[in-house]
């Protein structure tokens, strides 16, 4: 039983339970914090709902408030990564990717085939019992002419749920994921690796 940021049955979300747990070692807060999503069922609408909530509820409206909780929290490890080249290019970025325009970067490189290959992006969250780690990279690759590249609530997270990173000063969402077996994550000594679904 701890005291956390929660909220309980929110309409926002579909009726969804959720609580925050900032980061932070030696009770020096962070700007960034994991919110965990309960959705009030176990049915495919109510994890729509939340995830239709937190598209159009920032996370500065959702109202949290601080309660005891006893929470139960399995471990997982959620992965998720992606190619960018598509959507930056519909968004206008197009001389970076193409091979027969020279020196497009010419004040990074004395190459002057030197070109984006594709952009990944990669985001990883873990949660043990030791705390949540996350991180984020974006990778560019590139070639160039060598063509190199009150009572305590119940929180038991044991059904699907909805878990988010969150920039606690701008309140925007940075991840989100979701967990769709969490029963066999915690049978698992090892932290298991569940991938997350395009939302």
């Amino acid at each position: 039983i701890r005291s956390a940021k929660v909220l309980d049955k929110e309409s926002k979300l579909g009726g969804a339970s959720a609580m925050l747990l900032p980061y932070g070692n030696d009770g020096a807060e962070s700007d960034y914090a994991s919110l965990f999503i309960l959705p009030a069922d176990d049915s495919v609408e109510s994890m729509e709902s939340v995830l239709e909530g937190l598209n159009s509820h920032p996370f500065h409206h959702l109202g949290l408030k601080g309660d005891r909780v006893d929470i139960k929290l399995p471990r997982f490890k959620i992965d998720y990564s992606d190619t960018l080249k598509e959507e930056l290019q519909n968004m206008g970025i197009k001389a970076a990717f193409n091979a027969s325009i020279n020196n497009k970067f010419d004040i990074m490189s004395n190459d002057s085939a030197l070109t984006v290959g594709d952009v990944i992006h990669g985001a990883s969250m873990s949660v043990t019992e030791k705390g949540t780690e996350a991180g984020a990279v974006t990778v560019v690759h590139m070639f160039g002419s060598s063509r190199m590249e009150k009572p305590p609530l119940d929180m038991n997270f044991n059904r699907p749920f909805i878990t988010a990173i969150v920039h606690i000063p701008t309140g925007e969402y940075l991840f989100i994921g979701r967990v769709e077996s969490p029963d066999l994550i915690m049978k698992d000594p090892d932290v298991h690796v569940e991938k997350s679904k395009d939302i």
